[in-house]
């Protein structure tokens, strides 16, 4: 397998000056490298976002491809940037003129399930328990991964799973929004202890299982795999 110790991104554009600004905006930072024919942004310790106008890559690409000036204005590429300060870099983007292009959702690229995102927006934000805008980003910091043995599913065969939690972090403005919420009784929702969480949903007393909590709650109060 190749071994990657480093990672480059090249994007062709029309006006490396106009680009250039853009970016030292975006990124809140100043290019490493900023000649004539090239603009270079240190990301990470192993990725660079270089800047390269139509004009002079069109000189290495001489006939054997268009050139990119016949694609300008057009989506050729996609860029994604993961930070730990999501809220505050999207509302950037759009103070520098970054086009909003859809509304703020949950995408499925087909990673869904490993989302940290996914659970808070199906369970809180679809179903208006809280109200999207102010959490409309969330932080979140990784906390531990955990592993089951191999076992016999459900569907049949055996398998593992595999549990990563993290911590929700909370701001300043979805904090009164959420000890309100801890404040009302609803049917769609409930706060549980410990306790009930450790029994999935037996209450102490109870013969029945009135919550229907599932294991995998149970996993990430613990941090480990258990019966």
């Amino acid at each position: 397998m190749m071994q990657i110790v480093g990672i480059k991104i090249i994007l062709y554009v029309h006006d490396q000056k106009r680009s250039t600004e853009f970016y030292t905006a975006l990124f809140r930072r100043k290019p490493h490298i900023n000649v004539p024919g090239m603009t270079e942004f240190i990301l990470s310790d192993h990725c660079k976002l270089g800047l390269m106008p139509n004009d002079g890559i069109v000189k290495i690409l001489k006939d054997f491809m268009p050139h990119p000036d016949r694609g300008n204005g057009i989506p050729r590429c996609e860029l994604y940037l993961r930070t730990n300060g999501v809220t505050a870099e999207y509302d950037n983007a759009l103070q520098i003129e970054a086009k909003l292009i859809s509304v703020v959702k949950s995408q499925n690229w087909g990673d869904d399930v490993c989302s940290p995102w996914r659970e808070f927006c199906e369970e809180l934000i679809a179903t208006e328990i809280l109200n999207w805008r102010p959490f409309r980003y969330i932080d979140y910091r990784f906390k531990k991964k955990s592993q089951s043995p191999i076992i016999d599913l459900d569907m049949g065969g055996k398998g593992l799973f595999i549990y990563e939690v993290f911590d929700l972090v909370i701001n300043d403005d979805q904090m009164p929004l959420l000890k309100d919420l801890k404040n009302k009784t609803s049917e769609n929702y409930i706060w549980v202890t410990d306790e009930v969480i450790q029994t999935l949903g037996d209450e102490r007393g109870s013969k029945s299982f009135p919550h229907e909590i599932g294991p995998h709650t149970k996993y990430a109060q613990n941090l480990k795999w258990s019966k």
